[in-house]
């Protein structure tokens, strides 16, 4: 936690759920006008009542609640401008945000996304301490009811008053107010400062209304006409006694006290089939059929409000499939638009309220350059068989290369977890050295891949003393070495997955594929180590012989420089290398398969293998890349040693044939006029070498001290 820097712990506003004698209930305050609206009626109180009472309206919400609940997020790390990927501390700013975010979110997504039904929703973050970070315990809500005012400064929520349950008094308390600092709200179709916003359901109003009268007037008919009423009647020569029988009859069929109508003597006139009868209205149904059509009406109209009529799609005639995507697409678009406005008010918040994670960084980290989004990335469920078919065509037509990206696309839509995504593989990339040429010229110019080369030139006095060719050639046979070893490992990692899995691979065994341990990667980080190690020494040892050259020692007379000393960083990158190329071996044999399978339940393991095999040693020779490095490091770690005897050093950038315009602007600097770090960590290489860029071959040329001796060197070991 950055010295210096506050915050306010306390806790001020409450949830709004009353539990009184341990009965839980929603405190009452009289209903007041939503925002600015100008219907006295249209209150939370009639929201609640059409989120709760509504199948249309239930169902809409759950349309949306779902699609919000299911949705993928990620945490975007902040990323200077013009830079190619985000910087170290921003990387491990963003991982804490997510992890602080993670915490809560499952619990409080649901309820974030209920801002659009009651036009706003708040939250209090409750700030606590662990592991010296200041973290959220928790986000926690202020349910839209218990708002009883607000208090606007300069355009923002200066504080919220509420109207709520203490139960910790076990009394209701008007005298509760949520400095705006505090507030974390979201706001749905804001205007001005209208901090209440609009229910994305009052254009459904009106309907809802009409709708609901429409049910209670069908209601009441089928209540009053439902059964019907009897009628009946006599020829006109009956008796008395005869006609109070059948009055009785009639009376027995009735539906409630007394229902029938007698129409008198008049059987004689009617056909016998007539005599008795039960009569209801004209349409045979109370006229409801009419009322379902009015009603039906009024459900498109209330889920064309919020841009969800695909739902009534299947109870017309009309209506295709080009319709329902075409009605689906506009509904995902108007939830692309709420999770971004959630996933920016959850990462900068409001101006003048709480900034969300950006007040959480500002607490833990200082000299804070940007912020790193929370940012929903996918809340769409698609045709994933279609997708992965169209993937697979472009695939194999060459018009799309498998990449890591894509795996972790397909991955998603397959509903299988994504754990990491590595960076994209890149073609194969050699360095290609002729024979050196002695230019008049020492200037840089434009090659095909876009950095500098640096042309041969004439040496600088003590270049003389460095056996430039030989440290080319060594480094190259330990950048292929390490490719080799990658490919001895690969092939014998595949003979053995495709010996577990069998002749077939079934869908069933992608599952299978993520437990089993791929063998080989042990062997292969001591190969590595082994290869790094003697890059390392070899360093220190081409340092010792410029050094005695220069002091008039012969090349094959001076012993090498003990080997006991090492850098465990040598030890750390060959087992990372070892994992990553090993992880990459699996993520490109379910990229393989994933791309397949979807055009077939099954694939012969002979196919797998021969796509596999083709795969770029791209990645390997990235890794190969670091044995440069070791090389620099055994250098630095003599320079070092002889420290005391060195009276200068310039910057050289002959051992590269390619040579990125960073390295060859300092080509032939003086350390006392300029002081300079080689390896140079600002070369092109080294940062992009994701993208198949070489890191540069650059080294330090020492100059020793006038009166040094070649004894002087050999007293320093």
């Amino acid at each position: 936690m950055p010295d210096g820097v506050g915050f306010n712990a306390a806790e001020h506003g409450r949830s709004g759920t009353e539990i009184s004698a341990g009965t839980i209930q929603r405190p009452y305050i009289p209903s007041t006008i939503l925002g600015d609206d100008y219907l006295t009626d249209w209150k939370i109180d009639t929201v609640d009542k059409m989120l709760r009472g509504d199948g249309q309206v239930a169902g809409i919400k759950n349309a949306i609640k779902l699609s919000i609940l299911q949705s993928d997020w990620e945490m975007i790390p902040y990323k200077e401008p013009g830079a190619d990927r985000p910087a170290r501390d921003d990387i491990e700013i963003a991982k804490f945000a997510e992890e602080q975010i993670k915490r809560v979110w499952s619990s409080v997504r649901g309820t974030m996304a209920d801002h659009i039904w009651y036009g706003f929703m708040l939250f209090e973050p409750i700030f606590g301490e662990e592991n010296g970070k200041i973290v959220w315990r928790r986000l926690a809500a202020r349910l839209p009811w218990t708002v009883n005012a607000w208090e606007s400064v300069d355009g923002h929520v200066g504080r919220v008053n509420q109207y709520t349950w203490d139960n910790q008094k076990q009394m209701f308390r008007s005298d509760i107010w949520i400095p705006g600092e505090k507030v974390l709200r979201f706001t749905n179709d804001q205007v001005g400062e209208n901090y209440e916003g609009q229910s994305v359901l009052r254009g459904a109003y009106k309907h809802w209304l009409m709708k609901d009268a429409l049910y209670k007037i069908a209601a009441i008919r089928h209540e009053r006409y439902g059964v019907g009423t009897p009628i009946g009647a006599l020829p006109a020569d009956a008796t008395d006694e005869e006609e109070e029988k059948f009055r009785d009859v009639l009376k027995a069929l009735r539906s409630n006290e007394y229902g029938y109508i007698y129409a008198g003597k008049i059987a004689g006139e009617i056909p016998l089939k007539d005599v008795i009868d039960i009569m209801v209205p004209a349409g045979g149904q109370a006229g409801s059929n009419d009322l379902m059509e009015l009603i039906h009406h009024h459900d498109i109209m209330i889920a064309r409000s919020v841009l969800a009529q695909f739902i009534n799609l299947g109870e017309s005639d009309g209506g295709t499939r080009a319709l329902s995507e075409d009605m689906t697409d506009l509904f995902l678009m108007n939830l692309a638009s709420i999770t971004q406005y959630m996933g920016h008010v959850i990462s900068e918040g409001n101006d003048g309220e709480s900034h969300g994670l950006r007040d959480l960084v500002d607490l833990n980290f200082s000299g804070v350059k940007g912020y790193p989004q929370w940012t929903c990335v996918r809340t769409k469920k698609t045709d994933s068989h279609k997708e992965a078919a169209v993937i697979a065509q472009l695939v194999q037509s060459g018009a799309m290369e498998p990449d890591d990206t894509l795996e972790g696309f397909l991955r998603r839509i397959f509903g299988i977890p994504v754990n990491k995504q590595n960076p994209r593989p890149v073609k194969t990339v050699t360095r290609e050295r002729t024979e050196q040429q002695v230019p008049k010229t020492h200037e840089a110019h434009e090659c095909d891949h876009g950095t500098k080369k640096l042309q041969e030139r004439e040496r600088m006095p003590y270049e003389q003393f460095v056996a430039f060719e030989e440290i080319a050639d060594n480094l190259d046979r330990a950048e292929n070495e390490i490719v080799v070893q990658w490919r001895s490992c690969y092939k014998r990692q595949l003979n053995d997955l495709g010996s577990r899995l069998g002749p077939y691979v079934t869908r069933d065994d992608l599952s299978k594929l993520r437990d089993i341990e791929l063998i080989g990667a042990g062997e292969m980080a001591e190969t590595f180590h082994d290869a790094f190690e003697k890059c390392y020494q070899y360093g220190r040892t081409t340092v010792r012989g410029e050094l005695l050259r220069q002091a008039g020692v012969p090349l094959q007379e001076f012993d090498p420089l003990d080997e006991d000393e090492t850098d465990e960083l040598l030890v750390i990158q060959a087992a990372n290398a070892a994992k990553r190329l090993t992880d990459k071996a699996r993520s490109t044999i379910e990229s393989i398969l994933l791309a397949s399978l979807v055009v077939s339940a099954s694939m012969p393991w002979s196919q797998v293998l021969e796509k596999a095999w083709l795969v770029s040693d791209g990645d390997a020779r990235l890794e190969s890349y670091f044995v440069d490095s070791a090389f620099g490091m055994g250098r630095n770690s003599a320079e070092g040693t002889y420290r005391s005897l060195i009276q200068d050093a310039y910057y050289s950038s002959v051992l590269d044939i390619d040579t990125c315009a960073e390295c060859a602007s300092k080509d032939g600097l003086m350390e006392s006029q300029q002081p300079f770090i080689v390896p140079n960590p600002a070369c092109y290489g080294a940062v992009y070498s994701k993208t198949g860029a070489n890191p540069c071959r650059c080294i330090k040329v020492l100059i020793l001290k006038s009166e040094v001796s070649s004894a002087d060197i050999n007293a320093m070991v």
